[in-house]
């Protein structure tokens, strides 16, 4: 999937436990908890380090090369997506 693509299906969750992070959870403690809840488990999405340095974002919840979790609106029904998130390192 594109990242158009991605911007255009899916939306997310305000992190509500800090709301400073945004659409971001943080790895460990309360926001993890959030994270694992079994209604979140088909909106979950790990963004991981990729193999070139590269921000990816991975649907489900991952925990090698993890940065953060956000959790969708729209469910993903547990397909396998990954999407490639390009940025400018300038």
């Amino acid at each position: 999937m594109t990242e158009e693509e991605f911007d255009e299906k899916f939306t997310f969750k305000q992190n509500h436990i800090v709301p400073s992070n945004e659409d971001k959870f943080e790895t460990y403690g309360p926001e993890l908890d959030f994270v694992r809840l079994p209604e979140n488990e088909n909106h979950v999405w790990t963004a991981v380090d990729g193999d070139e340095g590269e921000l990816v974002f991975v649907s489900g919840y991952h925990f090698v090369n993890r940065i953060f979790y956000m959790i969708s609106n729209e469910s993903h029904n547990g397909e396998n997506i990954e999407v490639i998130i390009e940025f400018d390192r300038d």
